[in-house]
């Protein structure tokens, strides 16, 4: 019997040791044995589990601009998180543009279309007798003598809208292209 009580306190023991440890709350990890106390996520990171070893980097197009974070916010439209585990979004360069929220990327502006500013959710068309050439253009050049624009670019997109509009009327949404533009 003396040799039996030894080894149930021991495991008592063990038992009450084990019980006495709290898990750590989301967006706090402890990756070792023994610790007194669970960490704060990184910046750029985050857990939603309780008692996690880790915490994951943020995915592309979403940041965590604080520690101790239990999810990640989307980056807005405008601007874009091409790495995981950003503390913040990077906006549009001039000359690109991104309508979406998450996004990883942002688009460079079509031809005859512009974007002056940063973070830009849509970009500008050239006004008459101004033109660009697409790819990241942050302003409209004018005609050079000889040539001219008329707002071509804009008659177009307002007639391609017009079709879809009867498109979808008719019900050819799907067999019109132009309308996913």
């Amino acid at each position: 019997i003396l040799a039996v009580l030894p080894l149930s306190l021991s495991r008592a023991r063990s038992r009450i040791s084990l019980a006495a440890c709290t898990p750590c709350d989301i967006g706090k990890y402890a990756n070792g044995t023994g610790l007194s106390t669970c960490r704060d996520c990184p910046v750029g990171s985050f857990t939603a589990s309780l008692a996690s070893r880790t915490c994951a980097p943020c995915p592309l197009g979403f940041f965590s601009p604080f520690g101790g974070a239990t999810a990640c916010q989307g980056c807005a439209a405008g601007s874009f998180g091409a790495a995981p585990g950003v503390p913040a979004c990077s906006p549009c360069d001039p000359g690109t543009w991104q309508p979406q929220s998450s996004a990883s990327a942002c688009l460079d502006c079509a031809p005859g279309r512009f974007a002056a500013a940063g973070a830009a959710v849509a970009c500008e068309s050239c006004a008459a007798g101004r033109f660009s050439g697409g790819g990241r253009a942050s302003a409209c050049a004018s005609c050079p003598a000889g040539q001219f624009q008329d707002s071509a670019v804009e008659k177009t997109a307002r007639l391609a809208f017009l079709v879809c509009c009867l498109s979808i009327v008719v019900g050819l949404w799907n067999v019109m292209p132009a309308c996913l533009l």
